[in-house]
């Protein structure tokens, strides 16, 4: 029987020290930091009572103030208090793109200018390297197949409240590879061959979602193409990425 009891208390031992890991996170809507420590006290619509175990305090938060909460698996070494001032970061973006200025897919970066906000100016740049079928202006017999890598560069704009954002943008894409005298001669240039080096414009207006923190972002965007050969070629896009500072 004392055995059994070993186990019993052993087990509540290590149940304790298993829970000590999980540490709730708040998040303030005045910062972009957050609080960190176990709730041991909650009363709806009203306050939150956090403990911090390293410092040894208690803080007791308005429901009003907080944006959200989560709870994280991780030890406390230090269970310091994580402050990081709005106005001193910039709010960054890597994101995939389908379709959009590179015309089939592309790995960009963007970010605004301004620090602290998700709104206003901003720029990005990606990179793609996609194959394409090219056809010689002389000679339309005379057929290649090459991989061109692009660089497409574009100035936007965002502005939105909360998560929702209508973004525009202007740009260039960058054809980084040259083959004088040939045309690329599919997609979304099927119809008016563009030039195989050089760059082409673009534009981008649609819709963009940012959270509030990091997190998840998604772009549904129309990207008229302008061929350095002439003409105006309607596109569009979708991105997935996430959002950072």
């Amino acid at each position: 029987m004392m055995r059994y009891r070993w186990l019993i208390v052993l087990f509540f031992i290590s149940g304790g020290l298993q829970a000590q890991r999980y540490v709730e996170r708040i998040y303030l809507k005045d910062s972009i930091g957050y609080y960190e420590g176990h709730v041991v006290e909650q009363f709806p619509g009203s306050y939150i009572k956090l403990y911090r175990p390293v410092q040894g305090d208690t803080l007791v938060v308005a429901i009003g103030r907080i944006l959200r909460m989560s709870k994280h698996f991780r030890r406390l070494p230090h269970g310091q208090v994580r402050w990081i001032d709005r106005n001193k970061r910039y709010y960054k973006a890597v994101y995939g793109e389908m379709g959009g200025v590179a015309v089939v897919y592309s790995i960009n970066f963007d970010m605004r200018i301004e620090k602290g906000s998700r709104t206003g100016w901003g720029l990005s740049a990606g990179f793609t390297r996609i194959g394409f079928s090219l056809v010689n202006s002389k000679s339309p017999y005379n057929l290649l197949y090459k991989r061109i890598n692009m660089l497409p560069v574009s100035i936007n704009y965002l502005g939105g409240k909360t998560k929702h954002f209508m973004e525009l943008g202007v740009g260039a894409t960058l054809l980084l590879n040259r083959f004088p005298g040939y045309q690329i001669d599919e997609y979304a240039f099927s119809r008016n061959p563009v030039a195989a080096s050089g760059m082409f414009g673009h534009l981008t207006a649609g819709y963009r979602y940012v959270p509030p923190i990091n997190g998840f972002m998604l772009r549904l965007t129309v990207t008229p193409l302008f061929g350095n050969t002439g003409g105006v070629y309607p596109w569009g896009s979708i991105s997935i990425g996430y959002q950072f500072w």
